[in-house]
């Protein structure tokens, strides 16, 4: 009963983390969700490891980080497309 309750606790606070990222930077909202989401995973399929769950967040914030790179040079192509068909 208490691995339940922990985990409910865990989810709900991941979704009032991720809900207040509204006002950052896509970045740090990308970054912070990653950690926030693989962490949490982590913790619930290690059966309550602390050292996976941290390792598991920090691989998710460098996914995140990854992930916004990505995002941001798809938002490039698409402005510089944009950009040149008003040119012509």
């Amino acid at each position: 009963m208490k691995a339940i309750s922990l985990k409910t606790i865990l989810v709900a606070t991941l979704a009032f983390s991720v809900a207040a990222c509204g006002s950052k930077h896509s970045t740090e909202r990308r970054v912070g969700t990653g950690a926030a989401l693989a962490g949490v995973a982590g913790y619930v399929l290690s059966g309550g490891d602390t050292a996976t769950a941290l390792g598991a967040a920090a691989l998710g914030g460098v996914a995140g980080g990854v992930y916004d790179n990505h995002q941001d040079k798809k938002e490039e192509r698409k402005e510089r497309r944009l950009r040149s068909q008003r040119a012509n």
